[in-house]
C-alpha cells in the first residue's frame, strides 16, 4: 500500500495508496535495517476518508540490533483472546462496557518479554501489565477500561529473544455508564528530569522499582533498576529518558488516573497521549526527543466517566546532549611522572577533543554545571587500593560550563566558582575490603605504576521555576560508578595509566611504615 525511507531523524511519511472513502482496519507496518531485528505494529485502524483532506496518522515503534542473528526476518507471532474477569466468558470489546476484563496472550513459540497497555504503547516504564519470564508461551494479563470512553486501542508488544519486536493492537468501542463527573480540576506543579546517557542499556528490561527519582526541591533520591534504550533522536550509542511528576488536583472529583501528552511542535498544538497513569508520576520513553529540541508535556485528570479536566500547567524540556571525559595530563603511559603530579582533564564533544557544548547552542553553557571526581588506583598493590580526595570535604570538581580542571596531587585546596567557596581537600586512600584513610605519604610512591580516570562525570542543567511551580532537571552523564547521577552504572570511557619517577625524599607523612 505504500513504502517509505526514515530520514537521519527516525521519521518517515508513507502515503497510503487507497482510492475507497471508507476507513481502513487491520493495517500493518514494518520497519527493518540493517542488522536490526524487524519491528511490526499490526491492526492499525486508519480512521476518516482517506483523499487529500487526511489527516497523518502517527505510528511510534522501536527497532532494536539484532542480538542473535540480523538476518532473521522472523517476528513473534501471539494470539489474543478477551473475557470476562471470570476467564470464562467471552467479551466481545467491540461492544464492551467500561468494565475490568481479562486478555489471554498465548503464543507458538517463547517469547523474551511483553508488555499490555490499554489506550496507550506499553513499554518498560509504562504499562497496564508484562510478562518477562522467557519460559513461557502465555499469561493473563488483567485490564480494566475504567475511565474510558469511545474507540480504545489496547496494545501488545512482545519481543523475542533476537530483539524482533510486534505491536499487536485491537480496538474496542467503549460505552462508560459512570455518572458524570461532578466537578474536574487539574493537575498541578508539572516538572521534568531528563538524562542524557551512554549506559549501555536495553529497552525493554522490566523496571524493578518505580518510584521517583526526585523530591519536589529537585534533590535527587534513590534511582530505580529501570533500564531503558531510547535510540530515537538520541546521538549514536546514547539514550534519553524523561521522568514526568505532578501533584494531584486538592479540589473537585478524585480523578482515576491521568493522561500525560507530548507535543514537539510547540505549547499549544501537535499533543498526543503517550502514557496513563494512576499515580501522580510517569516516564516518556523518549521517542522523538533530540539534544537541543525543545518537547512540551502536560497532564489531565481522568474521571470514572472517561471524561478528562482542562491542562495542568505545559512544561518544556530540552535535553542535554552527551559528552566525554578526555583525560590531558598525566598522558597515558607516561613515565618518570612527578611524585606529585598535576591531574587535568576536560569535557569534550563525544569522540574528538573538541571542548563539550552539551546545551548545544540552546541551553546556555555557563548555566550548566559540569561536576566529577578524580579517582587513582594503585597498580602495584594487589589489594586494589583507591586515591582519591574525601568528597565530604569538597562534593566533587565543578564549573560553570566546560573547563579544563588542573588538581595538583596533594593539593590542600580547591575553588569552587558554583559554591563559591574554598574547599580544603583531604586526600585519603581506600584499601580493598577496608575503609578511608588519610593518605600517609607526601606524594605518589616512587617508581610505581598507577592508572587515574574519572569516577564520575555529569552536566546538569536547573531551569528556575515558572510562575505555575513547573521545572525541569537535565543531567548529561559520561561517568557515573555509584554516586546517583545517572540511573544506571555508567562505566568510564578510558583510564591513564602512568609511571612514577622518584623527585621526593622517602617520607611517611602521616605515621604509617612500610
Amino acid at each position: 500500500m505504500g513504502t517509505g525511507k526514515t530520514d537521519g531523524e527516525g521519521f518517515v511519511l508513507v502515503q497510503i495508496r487507497w482510492t475507497g472513502s471508507e476507513s481502513l482496519e487491520g493495517v500493518q507496518v514494518k520497519a527493518t535495517k540493517k542488522d536490526y531485528a524487524p519491528s511490526v505494529v499490526k491492526g492499525l485502524n486508519v480512521t476518516g476518508a482517506l483523499g487529500a483532506s487526511a489527516q497523518n496518522q502517527m505510528v511510534t515503534m522501536a527497532a532494536n540490533r539484532a542480538m542473535m542473528d540480523p538476518s532473521w526476518t522472523a517476528v513473534p507471532n501471539i494470539n489474543v483472546t478477551f473475557t470476562l474477569p471470570d476467564g470464562t466468558t467471552p467479551l466481545d470489546i467491540s461492544n464492551a462496557g467500561a468494565i475490568p476484563f481479562q486478555a489471554h496472550v498465548t503464543s507458538d513459540k517463547y517469547w523474551d518479554v511483553m508488555y499490555a497497555g490499554v489506550d496507550y504503547v506499553p513499554w518498560a516504564g509504562v504499562r497496564d501489565g508484562s510478562a518477562n519470564d522467557a519460559n513461557i508461551k502465555n499469561v493473563t494479563f488483567d485490564l480494566s477500561f475504567a475511565g474510558k470512553n469511545g474507540t480504545v486501542p489496547v496494545h501488545f508488544v512482545v519481543y523475542d529473544q533476537n530483539r524482533a519486536r510486534l505491536d499487536l493492537v485491537y480496538f474496542a468501542n467503549i460505552t462508560n455508564a459512570a455518572a458524570p463527573v461532578t466537578a474536574s480540576a487539574s493537575p498541578t506543579g508539572l516538572y521534568l528530569v531528563s538524562w542524557t546517557s551512554d549506559a549501555n542499556v536495553q529497552y525493554y528490561v522490566d523496571p524493578r522499582d518505580e518510584s521517583p527519582l526526585v523530591d519536589r526541591s529537585g534533590k535527587m533520591l534513590r534511582a530505580p533498576l529501570v533500564s531503558t534504550n531510547a535510540k530515537r533522536g538520541a546521538p549514536d550509542g546514547c539514550n534519553i529518558f524523561v521522568q514526568i511528576a505532578w501533584t494531584a488536583p486538592a479540589a473537585g472529583d478524585a480523578p482515576i488516573g491521568y493522561n500525560i501528552y507530548r507535543s514537539e511542535t510547540s505549547a499549544t498544538t501537535g499533543f498526543r497521549k503517550i502514557a496513563f497513569r494512576s499515580v501522580t508520576n510517569g516516564f516518556d520513553s523518549g521517542y522523538g526527543l533530540e539534544p537541543g529540541k525543545t518537547s512540551w508535556y502536560k497532564v489531565r485528570s481522568v474521571y470514572a466517566d472517561g471524561t478528562e479536566s482542562a491542562d495542568s500547567n505545559i512544561m518544556e524540556l530540552v535535553p542535554l546532549d552527551i559528552f566525554q571525559v578526555e583525560l590531558i595530563t598525566p598522558a597515558h603511559g607516561a613515565v618518570n611522572v612527578s611524585q606529585t603530579p598535576v591531574f587535568s582533564w576536560k569535557p569534550v564533544k563525544q569522540g574528538t577533543s573538541e571542548t563539550a557544548q552539551v546545551g548545544m547552542g540552546v541551553t546556555p553553557e555557563a548555566s550548566i554545571i559540569y561536576d566529577s571526581l578524580l579517582w587513582i588506583y594503585d597498580c602495584v598493590h594487589n589489594d586494589q587500593q583507591h586515591i582519591c580526595v574525601d568528597v565530604a570535604t569538597a562534593g566533587g570538581f565543578k564549573t560553570y560550563g566546560p573547563k579544563i580542571i588542573s588538581i595538583p596531587f596533594l593539593s590542600g585546596t580547591y575553588y569552587d566558582e558554583v559554591d563559591e567557596e574554598t574547599y580544603d581537600l583531604t586526600w585519603i586512600e581506600i584499601p580493598e575490603g577496608q575503609g578511608a584513610v588519610l593518605y600517609p605519604y607526601s606524594g605518589l610512591e616512587a617508581y610505581k605504576s598507577y592508572e587515574w580516570g574519572m569516577d564520575y562525570a555529569a552536566a546538569t542543567y536547573i531551569r528556575p521555576p515558572d510562575v505555575n511551580g513547573g521545572f525541569y532537571i537535565a543531567f548529561s552523564v559520561s561517568v557515573d560508578l555509584g554516586y546517583g547521577y545517572d540511573r544506571w552504572n555508567n562505566d568510564a570511557e578510558n583510564y591513564n595509566g602512568f609511571t612514577t619517577g622518584k623527585d621526593l625524599p622517602v617520607t611517611v607523612s602521616k605515621g604509617r611504615g612500610e
